[in-house]
């Protein structure tokens, strides 16, 4: 997380966007490929900056918490202050070629999808309270029993 962070805060700057990055207090240890979890959060992230970018100045804000509790998954949540999702979209969201940007292709959620299902976690997205969208994406924890080794995306 604070690796995805430091590769996008440039990024976010340039859009005058406000990156605000919560890594766990205590480093958290995943099993699965790096890049590919990098990626996934990557995408979120600059989804998340798309999404505020018409936004006033003091919403131009994109949260990215990780929360880890010993013994349960490992969990990253990315929250901005956009519209949020359309009831009708929630459904379709990560649909391979479905988007609501206009130059959108629709894979990079599908493809977020799939790498982490791959990596035995689960992903889903919601309206956040009031305002904005929250996309969740929880892993395995390590230090459970039985963790699925990723399968090749």
């Amino acid at each position: 997380v604070s690796e995805v962070g430091a590769i996008l805060r440039s990024e976010a700057k340039r859009r005058r966007v406000t990156l605000d990055v919560r890594p766990t207090s205590t480093a958290v240890e995943l099993i699965g490929d790096r890049i590919q979890i990098q990626q996934v959060l990557i995408n979120l992230v600059l989804n998340a900056i798309d999404a505020v970018a018409d936004a006033t100045e003091e919403q131009r804000r994109t949260v990215v918490v990780s929360v880890e509790k010993p013994g349960t998954d490992v969990t990253v949540a990315v929250r901005d202050r956009g519209p949020g999702i359309k009831p009708e979209h929630l459904s379709k969201i990560f649909g391979s070629f479905f988007s609501t940007k206009r130059t959108g292709m629709g894979l990079g959620l599908s493809i977020a999808r799939t790498l982490v299902e791959a990596h035995g976690g689960r992903i889903r997205a919601e309206n956040g309270p009031g305002e904005g969208a929250v996309f969740i994406v929880e892993f395995p924890a390590p230090a459970g029993t039985d963790i699925p080794a990723p399968r090749q995306a």
